[in-house]
């Protein structure tokens, strides 16, 4: 076996293909190398004898290979546990050093999740005598990255630590650890943070508590079954020790602290192996440290109490900073209703049945006429009933009771009346009255008759369906009523229609007739749609937007979904004044330079992995100059350099790196010359001293840097060799008067310049090529040749070397004119001022450029990556006009200090905790609102918001009432501050069931959140609002039982929203979870423990208002038990079925998919990616032609994975994608249904 480290490739081509397959130089020695396959996890070890210190492993960690590995997930993804990271250190550790060593400074750097295969490099590097760096790596596009480091040390004996600690007592372990945890418990506990172990990570059998808690912890620890074969190729399982790291969540102590956050191995500080894990029995586990993270030590002990492995110093964390943890809790907890437009169910096999039609209008109702007709058209039994809401409720019900009393009805369908003229101040009022007559109807059909027939109730536009539906408040309280009468009666299987204007009788039959299992459904135009629960991670559509003004303010470019160049948008920013030695320049003109290319890619490699903003080149006039700046003033026209992000409205930078332009060159031609002509004249002049007689090689020389190297080595009398990419380019070259021109995407340049120039070479290389080409050009130079390396990939890669050609004299430069702005600015100003003046000159020359309005910087960025350009592009940016543009969450200003804002509800736990924190946040004036005084401790927090900064005043009343509105409004604006935002939280929270619930008991939960959330509508209709915000409650989304009347009132409090902003009006409703620690529901959230943490929830609250979403429900619902058996009976929680399947929701495209029939996935597929390509492309796309005959390079290759993977969630891989549309779309209709159906884990 020559190469045992090796992957399959596809074989070489012809040989007249002249396509070059070079092995990797650490590839080829393996040839030599001394190859034993060692351990399941790390795979072979390789010894290279030119390198004894240096010892490679290469595995593959994938779910095929290792099955057992599927069942560790985080947050619905299988992930290598760090317990296996541990093992393989150990097992390197043995391989390297011997048995007498151990493990220290173990970081987890990166989460590595798992793919059917994984491969995975190991490298243990020896630094000095038994020390010795260990790293683990993976690959992924060409790009590496380091997923775990650590150092493997010799134990000597004159180490501190003791050869063995002692022995433990097994016997007085269990007695002084009376109270046992079951580990299947541990594991739910797990499983709610995103944690979730499958049977083969079932390995922690029970923990034992101290008593009065205690530091300590005793797990017993077994390997599962179906594991144990496998024991003997292990030090220590990874499962065991993974067991054994699961006991530290046991300790009541860390449960306390975690806050529903992931807790994951951060680190581990030293790990020892004194013998064999095979016999493991109990781990011994001290919790050290609880407070941000958890930090343990462990002793993992055989059945007689010996230690067989010593862990100190284990760290447990969310392993994320709290900016992006708070972001994934936020994301996880997010729900929404959302509707999708279906096929009816063909009418079952059953009867048509006997439907008892009860109608609530007060005068004829022809819905129920005909209803009553279409359904006797079908054969079905049809009895009518009235009961309006004026009707003698006693003499009704008893005619119902007589009615049902007979058996048989298959269905009771409730029709409310049409909506009739605009709401008023009437309609919350006859909304309430509406949940009551459906109340006293609902409650009798249970009352009646064992066999109870299906509930339904019709209304009608109630609920927002299709964008620009504007919802009848009227009957906005019946969906949360439905709700909650499902969830106390199931065999009612109560269900909601809403219809609109246009949907006639005969759909409505059809439905009934069809008997679906549907239980939230409406019709639009006849179509028929059902509602779903679902995951809502905020969206980047939901942000805000905002009209700026091109010439007054900050508005740039910038990529959302690097790899998507339809993400790339115009997003707001704040214009700020500069600082000491800064101006701002209103830009007029930018470049694009290759970098930006990467950038929008996410190729663009950097030393501390963040991003750079796109635009580095700018021309434009000083808008505005900052303390100590004297050389530049208010409208100079200048250029130069910002690494701020030039393709901007603005951009503020160092006065340093600007200067003025002078006459001649225009805003566009500075623009241009900027970075390319001064990185030519740089590296050719400065760093090259570039001579007449020099032969210079110029790569990729059509370009705007190639184009300014030919002017120089022109005008310095030296002899030009220059390569392009295509034939088209190379021609160019030769039309300019180049002799020699070769090809720089092929290494067979160097041969024929080594030709052309007798064997001679090149004196100067200015390079932008990599790898191999990159190597052959160093090979080329003569003595005393000069390197001037462009570009960055090489460096950033820190791709090797070879020294063999220096021995000529060589001289290598790197040339970063961005870093060269950092360190030596003023050197970069006079390079700029030198080529501006060149370039007036002639000595430089005015380079060809394409422009491209700044709008249009996504096509100009295609245009560079295919390589269709010559000379510069340019993006002329607008200073004239408006733009919609992207409001950056974290730039929308929620609590203003110049703004004042209401509370109702406000002298509560809750409100008075949220006034907290928009004082903290800045809020100008605060007016609270309760219907009763405040009590001593609503003081005491009021004198404390106040010594924040805010002005906070409390204003008491009903706020059902009309006066209290408007007094709220009056005291906000009292001191001159405009009323910026509502917060609505009042409520009066009564429980009944069904049969208990009172008419008056309705009227209490409804005055407080309909009454009063019209008044503050009406009151504020002349505000300034930025928000109307009101609270809303889970009950309503999901129903609760008991709940039946503050479900109805929370419910149309939610249509109140949808309502408003169908009337382009500010408004936002969170239908919220029970709150933890403040709030009503204390007790029901401490007994479920599913509370919402105060911080989360205020994190939650404001992040909404930050973005433009109506509707927003907040729970913890993931690892809930009742969200099980919610969705098992009911279609509109289907997506929960699999608790943490759907954690970071579903993309609209692919819950439309997976709706049609499987036959119909090919063309949908199809029509998605032809799209896709022909946006990347420009062009129309044939569906069996290969993707690679268009031109589908690198770029617009991943570019068209990114847009898939978004649009559908499934993973294609580069050699995947060179295929054709009709083939990719069959290849991702195969994933697609396996990951449909693979069994959910256990």
């Amino acid at each position: 076996m020559l190469y045992p480290t090796g992957r399959l490739i596809n074989a070489p081509l012809p040989t007249w293909n002249h396509r070059r397959l070079l092995l990797d130089d650490t590839t080829r020695r393996i040839a030599h190398a001394n190859t034993v396959a060692v351990h399941p996890l790390l795979g072979s070890h390789v010894r290279l004898p030119e390198e004894p210190e240096r010892h490679v492993w290469q595995g593959e960690v994938g779910t095929v290979t290792q099955p057992w590995l599927a069942d560790h997930q985080i947050h619905g993804a299988a992930a290598l546990p760090g317990a296996a990271y541990c093992e393989m250190a150990l097992a390197a550790a043995r391989a390297v050093l011997g048995e007498a060593s151990e493990v220290r400074d173990i970081r987890f750097e990166q989460m590595l999740l798992l793919d059917d295969e994984t491969p995975i490099g190991v490298t243990a590097t020896v630094e000095a005598p038994g020390v010795v760096p260990l790293t683990v790596e993976t690959s992924h596009d060409g790009r590496y990255t380091r997923q775990l480091a650590a150092v493997l040390h010799v134990v000597r004996e004159a180490d501190d630590a003791p050869d063995q600690p002692p022995q433990k007592n097994i016997a007085e372990l269990l007695a002084s650890h009376p109270h046992k945890v079951d580990g299947a418990e541990v594991r739910q506990w797990l499983d709610k943070r995103g944690h979730r172990l499958g049977p083969a990570f079932a390995g922690l059998v029970d923990a034992y508590i101290a008593e009065g808690a205690g530091d300590t912890v005793l797990a017993e620890v077994n390997l599962p079954g179906p594991l144990r074969s496998q024991v003997k190729a292990y030090g220590v399982h990874p499962v065991l020790l993974d067991a054994c790291f699961q006991s530290v969540a046991a300790h009541p102590a860390v449960q306390g602290m975690a806050d529903g956050g992931l807790l994951l191995p951060l680190g581990v500080r030293r790990l020892r192996s004194y013998g064999s894990a095979r016999h493991a029995r109990y781990c011994c586990t001290t919790v050290t440290a609880c407070g941000v993270g958890v930090e343990a030590d462990l002793d993992v002990l055989d059945e007689h109490g010996a230690v067989v492995l010593a862990v100190r110093g284990l760290q447990l964390g969310t392993g994320a900073s709290q900016a992006s943890e708070r972001a994934r809790v936020l994301g996880e907890r997010l729900l929404s209703i959302e509707w999708h437009e279906r096929e009816l169910p063909e009418n079952s096999h059953a009867e048509p049945g006997a439907w008892l039609l009860i109608s609530t209008c007060d005068a004829t109702d022809l819905v129920a006429a005909q209803l009553t007709d279409a359904l006797k058209v079908h054969d079905a039994q049809c009895t009518t009933m009235s009961w309006p809401q004026r009707a003698d409720h006693a003499a009704q019900a008893a005619r119902l009771r007589d009615q049902l009393g007979t058996g048989g009805f298959t269905g009771v369908f409730v029709l409310t009346a049409p909506q009739t003229g605009d709401p008023d101040a009437e309609s919350p009022v006859r909304g309430g009255e509406l949940v009551k007559h459906v109340v006293r109807i609902a409650r009798e059909i249970p009352e009646i008759t064992a066999q109870e027939p299906r509930l339904y109730v019709l209304t009608h536009n109630a609920q927002a369906v299709l964008s620009g539906d504007r919802p009848n408040l009227e009957q906005g309280g019946m969906r949360g009523l439905l709700r909650v009468i499902g969830a106390e009666h199931p065999h009612l299987k109560a269900s909601y229609v809403d219809v609109d204007e246009q949907t006639g009788a005969e759909s409505v039959a059809r439905q009934l007739l069809a008997a679906s299992g549907e239980d939230e459904t409406a019709w639009r135009n006849d179509q028929w749609y059902t509602a779903r629960l679902c995951p809502a991670p905020l969206r980047p559509e939901e942000r805000q937007t905002t009209v700026v003004d091109h010439a007054e303010a900050g508005m740039r470019l910038q990529i959302r979904t690097p790899g998507d160049l339809q993400t790339l948008e115009f997003a707001a920013f704040d214009r700020v004044p500069p600082g000491p030695g800064e101006i701002e320049v209103a830009v007029t003109a930018s470049s694009i330079n290759f970098a930006d290319v990467l950038v929008t890619f996410g190729r663009y490699q950097t030393l501390d992995g963040r991003q750079p903003q796109l635009g580095t080149d700018f021309a434009g006039v000083v808008s505005a100059v900052g303390p100590g700046v004297s050389e530049l003033k208010v409208g100079d026209r200048v250029g130069g350099m910002s690494p701020n992000g030039c393709w901007a409205t603005f951009v503020t930078c160092d006065a340093r790196l600007a200067t003025r332009l002078p006459e001649g060159l225009t805003d566009a031609q500075a623009a241009a010359v900027t970075t390319a002509s001064a990185t030519a004249w740089y590296g050719l002049q400065d760093l090259a001293r570039i001579k007449a007689g020099d032969k210079v090689l110029i790569h990729s020389a059509t370009g705007g840097v190639g184009q300014a190297a030919i002017a120089i080595a022109r005008a310095a009398g030296a002899q030009i060799y220059a390569t392009a990419g295509n034939e088209k380019r190379r021609d160019l070259l030769r039309d300019m008067g180049i002799e020699h021109v070769y090809d720089s995407r092929s290494v067979e340049f160097a041969e024929q310049i080594r030709r052309d120039t007798a064997g001679y070479g090149v004196d100067i290389v200015l390079n932008s090529v990599t790898g191999a080409a990159q190597l052959a050009g160093l090979k080329l130079l003569a003595l005393g040749g000069r390197f001037i390396e462009i570009g960055k990939r090489d460096i950033y890669s820190n791709t090797r070397l070879e020294l063999l050609p220096f021995r000529r004299n060589l001289a290598f430069y790197g040339l970063d004119l961005g870093l060269m702005s950092v360190s030596h600015p003023a050197a970069v100003r006079e390079l700029l001022s030198t080529v501006y003046r060149l370039t007036v000159e002639g000595v430089l020359p005015m380079p060809q450029s394409t422009h491209y309005p700044l709008a249009e910087a996504a096509t100009a960025i295609r245009v560079m990556g295919a390589a269709e350009h010559t000379g510069k592009l340019i993006l002329d940016v607008p200073h004239a006009g408006r733009s919609s543009v992207v409001l950056p969450p974290e730039q929308a200003r929620v609590f203003r200090s110049d703004g004042s804002y209401i509370i109702t509800g406000g002298l509560g736990g809750l409100g008075l905790f949220l006034a907290e924190k928009m004082a903290n946040a800045g809020a100008g004036r605060i007016v609270l609102s309760s219907r009763s005084q405040p009590s001593q401790k609503a003081l005491e927090t009021i004198e404390l918001v106040r010594a924040i900064g805010s002005d906070v005043v409390v204003e008491c009343g009903d706020i059902a009432q009309p006066d209290t509105a408007d007094r709220l409004v009056t005291a906000a604006t009292a001191t001159g501050l405009p009323l910026r935002g509502v917060l609505h939280a009042a409520a009066v929270v009564e429980d009944a069931t069904l049969a208990n619930i009172t008419d008056e008991l309705i009227e209490r939960d409804w005055a407080p959140k309909a009454y009063g959330a019209w008044q503050l509508h009406r009151a504020t209709a002349d505000q300034p609002l930025d928000w109307f915000c009101s609270f809303s409650s889970a009950a309503a989304l999901v129903g609760s039982p008991g709940q039946g009347a503050y479900a109805a009132a929370n419910s149309w409090l939610d249509t109140f929203t949808h309502w408003r902003r169908a009337q382009d009006l500010p408004a936002t409703s969170i239908a919220w979870g029970a709150w933890g620690q403040i709030g009503r529901a204390i007790a029901f959230a401490e007994q479920t423990g599913d509370a919402i943490a105060p911080e989360e929830g205020a994190y939650a609250f404001e992040t909404l208002l930050r973005h433009n979403r109506a509707y927003s429900g907040y729970a913890p619902v993931i690892g809930s038990p009742w969200l099980t058996a919610f969705a098992q009976h009911s279609p509109f929680a289907e997506k929960f079925q699999s608790l943490g399947q759907n954690r970071s929701g579903t993309s609209k495209f692919l819950a439309e998919l997976v709706d049609l029939p499987r036959e119909e996935w090919p063309d949908r597929l199809r029509r998605l990616l032809s799209k896709q390509v022909g946006l990347i492309l420009r062009r129309t796309i044939d569906t069996d032609r290969l993707l690679s005959e268009y031109g589908l390079d690198s770029l617009s290759s991943q570019e068209l994975r990114a847009r898939v993977e978004a649009e559908t969630g499934i993973r294609i891989s580069a050699t995947e994608i060179n295929t054709t549309v009709r083939g990719l779309a069959d290849l991702m209709c195969d994933k697609l249904a396996a990951d449909r159906d693979a069994p959910a884990p256990a």
